[in-house]
């Protein structure tokens, strides 16, 4: 499995494997992911701290969670996530991995 970009101030590895990937991202104020994409691969964003925010396109969304709340990503949308709060924030991010990529998109 190829690595994520290093987008995330922070990252803590969960667990890795050929079918899963389990993370805590900590994002700075402000900071967060390209706009991009998975081919293969779903995401489940798990909201830990106030602040998170999952932008999705076609259809367009914008979708900020509380702590404890997830947005699940099927493979192939567009996506991002920022922190939004002023002081950093964290997210779980569970991903069931098929051939992991990062199709990063114009913004």
């Amino acid at each position: 499995m190829t690595s994520p970009p290093p987008f995330a101030a922070d990252t803590e590895w969960i667990a890795r494997t050929d079918t899963v990937a389990v993370r805590v991202n900590t994002l700075a104020p402000g900071q967060g992911s390209p706009w991009h994409l998975h081919t293969a691969v779903t995401d489940d964003v798990f909201s830990l701290d106030e602040g998170i925010e999952v932008g999705l396109r076609e259809p367009d969304e914008t979708v900020t969670l509380a702590p404890g709340q997830r947005q699940r990503i099927p493979a192939g949308r567009v996506h991002r996530v920022v922190n939004r709060g002023s002081a950093p924030a964290r997210y779980l991010l569970v991903q069931a991995t098929g051939p992991y990529d990062f199709v990063e998109v114009p913004g």
